[in-house]
Order: C-alpha cells, then sequence, then structure tokens
C-alpha cells in the first residue's frame, strides 16, 4: 500500500468532498440496514405472488389431494406437502382457512382459486396463519358435445361468472348475463344448468334450458296447485305449446320435481323440499323451479344465507339485479306452496319470491330438458361463445 502525504493547500479542498461522501455512505447503510429488517417477502401461488412482510404471514400447513382420492371431504385423501402443487391444482376453500391468534375462530373466505386458475389468499392482517388445501383441478365437464368450465361461486366476479357452472345442487350458470344463450326451436333460450333427471332411459344428466319469452297464462284454473292434476298450465304446455315446437324430438320426456316448499326459505332449503317429490308421469315440458331463481343470483354479491323472499333488490342489492332468471315481470315456477293448497311459488316484477293463487294470469316461460343424444356447437355469430350474439345452437 503507498501512502501520499496532501500538501497543505489541497487538504481543504478535499475536506467538503470528503465529508458528503462519508455521509452518502452512512445514508445508504443506515438505508440497506433498515430495509433488511423490513423487507417485502412473497410466497409464489402458481401463477402469480402474494407480496407480505414477514411477520403478517405465515404457512402452517399445506395438503395436497392423493391420486386416485376422490372424496374431498375425507381427510385421509390428503398428504403433507412441503412444497405447493404445480398448475393443476386449485384451493379447496370448503376446507382451507386462515386465521389470527385462535385456531377455532377460521376465516373461510380468505382463500381461494378465481376462475383463471389463481390461488388468492386475501386481506392479509398481522400475524394472519393459513392452513391450505389443494384439490385436482377439475376437468370441463363435457356434455352435449359441448365442454363447460366450472368454477367455485363464492367469490366470482361478474365477468368471471359468465363462462362458468357453478356446483349448486346441479351444475348451473349465475349472475347478470352469464353466456347460457342458446337458438332452439328458432327462438332465444338458455340454460339453466345441467342436472340429473329420470328419463325413459334411467337417470340422465341433461342439460335444461328455459325459454326467455313468456305469456300470461293461469297455473290452474280450479286454483290447486297439483302439477299432475292436471294443471291447466301442465296441459296446454305438453299439448298446445308443444305442438309449436318444430324440434320437440329433441326434448326428453323427465320427471319434473314437484316438492311443496315455502317462499321464506333460502334456495338450497327451498332446493331440497322440491326434490321430495317428483312427477309421477314424464312431460316434455315444465317450468323453472323456484330454487333455479334462487341460485341463479351472482353467489358472491347474494348470499346463500339470503331467503327467497329476500332477494328484492330494494332489500338485498345484488339479489334479483344480479340474476339472469328475473325479468322484472311476475313469472310462474313449478314449485307448489307447502302449506296452502292453491297457492303457488312466483317471482315478483320486484324481484322477490312469494306465494300467489294458482288461478291467477303470470307469466310461464317454458322450460324442457335437451336429450342426451343431441350435441350443441358453438354459434358462428359476433361475441364470445353462448352470448346474446352468437348463442349456442341445438343440432
Amino acid at each position: 500500500m503507498k501512502f501520499v502525504t496532501l500538501k497543505s493547500f489541497n487538504k481543504k479542498k478535499l475536506l467538503i468532498p470528503t465529508l458528503i461522501i462519508t455521509s452518502l455512505i452512512l445514508v445508504i447503510t443506515i438505508f440497506v440496514s433498515h430495509a433488511e429488517f423490513t423487507s417485502t417477502d412473497h410466497v409464489t401461488i402458481v401463477d402469480g405472488v402474494i407480496n407480505y412482510t414477514p411477520y403478517d404471514f405465515k404457512m402452517m400447513a399445506m395438503y395436497q389431494q392423493k391420486e386416485g382420492c376422490e372424496d374431498t371431504n375425507d381427510d385421509t385423501c390428503y398428504s403433507e406437502v412441503e412444497l405447493m402443487p404445480s398448475e393443476g391444482y386449485t384451493i379447496n376453500q370448503e376446507k382451507s382457512y386462515c386465521y389470527k391468534t385462535n385456531p377455532e375462530e377460521k376465516i373461510y373466505e380468505k382463500v381461494y382459486t378465481n376462475s383463471n386458475g389463481e390461488h388468492i389468499i386475501k386481506d392479509l392482517e398481522k400475524n394472519t396463519k393459513c392452513i391450505l388445501y389443494f384439490d385436482k383441478k377439475q376437468e370441463p365437464l363435457t356434455i352435449n358435445n359441448m365442454d363447460f368450465n366450472i368454477c367455485n361461486g363464492e367469490d366470482l366476479t361478474e365477468e368471471e361468472a359468465k363462462n362458468c357452472l357453478v356446483n349448486e345442487k346441479g351444475y348451473r350458470f349465475e349472475g347478470p348475463d352469464p353466456n347460457n344463450y342458446v337458438r332452439f326451436n328458432n327462438e332465444e333460450w338458455r340454460i339453466i344448468g345441467i342436472f340429473e333427471v329420470e328419463t325413459e332411459n334411467g337417470t340422465e344428466q341433461l342439460i335444461k334450458i328455459i325459454r326467455t319469452g313468456s305469456e300470461s297464462k293461469e297455473w290452474d284454473e280450479s286454483n290447486s296447485n297439483n302439477w299432475e292434476r292436471p294443471a291447466t298450465l301442465n296441459t296446454y304446455l305438453n299439448d298446445t305449446y308443444l305442438n309449436t315446437i318444430d324440434e320437440k324430438d329433441k326434448i326428453a320426456s323427465v320427471k319434473w320435481n314437484i316438492g311443496k316448499s315455502d317462499y321464506k326459505q333460502t334456495a338450497e332449503t327451498v332446493y331440497t323440499s322440491e326434490t321430495k317429490a317428483i312427477t309421477t308421469n314424464k312431460y316434455q315440458v315444465g317450468l323453472m323451479s323456484a330454487s333455479d331463481y334462487g341460485y341463479a343470483a351472482l353467489n358472491s354479491t347474494c348470499k346463500r344465507s339470503i331467503i327467497l323472499w329476500n332477494y328484492d333488490s330494494s332489500t338485498n342489492p345484488g339479489c334479483s339485479d344480479k340474476d339472469w332468471l328475473f325479468n322484472s315481470s311476475y313469472t310462474w315456477t313449478l314449485t307448489p306452496n307447502s302449506s296452502l293448497a292453491n297457492r303457488v311459488l312466483l317471482v315478483s316484477n320486484g324481484g322477490s319470491v312469494y306465494n300467489y293463487g294458482a288461478s291467477g294470469g303470470y307469466g310461464a316461460r317454458p322450460s324442457v330438458y335437451l336429450k342426451s343424444n343431441i350435441s350443441l356447437s358453438i354459434g358462428s355469430g359476433s361475441g364470445d361463445p353462448g352470448s346474446s350474439t352468437n348463442p349456442y345452437i341445438v343440432n
């Protein structure tokens, strides 16, 4: 090392720069030291990252569904893993949870997988701890030669819900305007969902569609809510109206759910009641059920704990106004009232479900199930497949 003695006249010239450089070094040292203890770390979640400070978040455990084990309610179907699974897995929202201090106070809505396949852990607070369960990603549901995406409905946005079926007592479209339009009988119809029903071939999984337009009809002129009496509307739909359908050979004959229910119940409770009884005979044409209407509302804005009577958007914004089956007019359902033999559940012009006298003349929207050997195809119009400008075609 070589030492150089500075001459006196250079010392003053170098003093100020030296002080400046020393100060900068000190500032940089403090900044780097501070950054070391306040740095933001991240967790890679398949298609993205979660940023967090170290004291905010802790992954307590991760479990992955075992190959060939399908029962996601059985804990033995999962094995603990050290690394998050690769693409092809989704977070099981019913089993995964976070908590702050007490593991018994579980917060389920913090974790889910969105329709883009991105795993989301949201609204982290300090000391948040999470336990995650990963299921194998469900393959598209193929029916009538058409693939349908299956999504978790808990946190779907309007845009995400457009192209997804949600597994809620069948596979259903939900939200204000999903891409579920179908051109059938040279008319505009829409897909309610996919359901298991009893047909002439046994139990089959079929697509249920509903006509967009309606006409005013009495449910039953004799003011009875017995569909197989037969009700006036039953006779009209399966005789007069059916004969106007050029493509009636594509409609399956099925047994319809006609269990009685009350309108001051949730969609799930109403569905349970409806499925307790089915028609003795098989019919080609029916109506939407009250639970169909309930489940068509966007789950993220209309929680399933809300009773159908309170679906009016003035009472619960995000219910009828986010429900594609709502058409702002009085509309019959197929569901008889459980307490009064002359009443049927009906969707009001405000969006709430109530019981009305069967002899009243209200809107009837025919609903049918397509046969399993009938294929759907994507139209040639503009817009997304299944949109109003590019509906699916019944071949």
